[in-house]
């Protein structure tokens, strides 16, 4: 039910616009991507349940690149804007896109905020520094290990472009 609540706010606000063309089409519209967003809230309702932490950590990155490739894919091509990749332009996860996409960008920022998550609930309940510290450094080399990646050669002549809607 939250995952829902915040897909219909997020795709409500961030695509108001369509509304020019009916309230009945933006209703629908953000409707529709809020049931994604609600399908991967259910989908984390169960993996959060998971006994070990990398039990949850790698399966709730992989169901939010799931529902994100449903969601660029259905109905009829899909609707790809609000992406989590979207939001990386000037991150180091976006590093990762030349090797993986918009995808593997998504699959770090989750999998870096689960890992934030498992060292606060550490943290938290006291389990230990060297248990919040470790959930802490691996959020932290997911976020910084995309700038070891190798810059890619271009070459050709410079083309500028205005803009590229993602």
């Amino acid at each position: 039910a939250l995952g829902g609540l915040f897909g219909a706010a997020f795709f409500g606000v961030l695509i108001f616009w369509i509304s020019i063309i009916g309230y009945v089409g933006w209703v629908l519209l953000a409707g529709l991507q809020a049931a994604f967003v609600a399908g991967f809230g259910a989908a984390w309702a169960r993996l959060s349940r998971f006994r070990h932490a990398w039990t949850r950590l790698i399966p709730a990155a992989a169901a939010w690149v799931a529902f994100e490739y449903l969601r660029a894919r259905v109905p009829v091509g899909g609707f790809t804007w609000g992406q989590l990749a979207q939001s990386q332009t000037e991150a180091l996860a976006l590093d990762v896109a030349p090797f993986t996409g918009g995808w593997g960008s998504a699959f770090l920022v989750v999998a870096a905020n689960a890992l934030v998550a498992e060292a606060w609930t550490a943290w938290r309940e006291r389990a230990g520094l060297l248990l919040t510290i470790g959930w802490g450094g691996a959020a932290a080399a997911c976020v910084l290990w995309p700038a070891l990646l190798p810059a890619g050669y271009v070459s050709g002549r410079a083309l500028e472009v205005a803009i590229i809607q993602g």
